[in-house]
């Protein structure tokens, strides 16, 4: 059910849900999106940063291009170890202290199914940093 979303709304959810957590906006957009499938996205984004990454801090930056609102999410939390080119692409190998993948497969699915593209990469602070285009809405 794809609908005109505010950013900082769907935001307002996750904080009520992680409020040990600080999640900070820097200003509001309007995407085309669904809306459950959005908060997922999200939550199992902020989970990851908290549980594997072990952040205190989620700090989402916007920007726009072209129909598109780009969404970096950056952490402060300790990153990923692994092949950045495999997350969310294929499930990894289980092990003791990390998951199988599969939230962030499913966030991928997600996002594409919104006709919207992600990445994955370290952040330039050490932290995990993802992106996320997806379509614009109207304010």
């Amino acid at each position: 059910h794809f609908q005109n979303l505010k950013i900082f709304e769907v935001l307002s959810y996750l904080r009520s849900e992680w409020p040990e957590r600080e999640i900070s906006l820097e200003k509001d957009a309007v995407i085309i999106a669904d809306e459950q499938a959005l908060r997922s996205v999200l939550r199992n984004l902020v989970q990851n940063a908290s549980l594997h990454g072990e952040a205190s801090r989620i700090q989402v930056n916007i920007s726009e291009e072209k129909n598109k609102v780009i969404l970096t999410i950056l952490d402060n939390g300790k990153g990923y170890q692994g092949d950045w080119r495999k997350l969310g692409k294929t499930f990894l190998s289980p092990k003791a202290q990390h998951g199988n993948g599969m939230g962030l497969y499913l966030t991928r699915f997600l996002v594409e199914r919104m006709h919207g593209q992600i990445q994955f990469a370290q952040s330039s602070q050490g932290g995990f940093e993802t992106k996320l285009r997806l379509p614009q809405g109207r304010r």
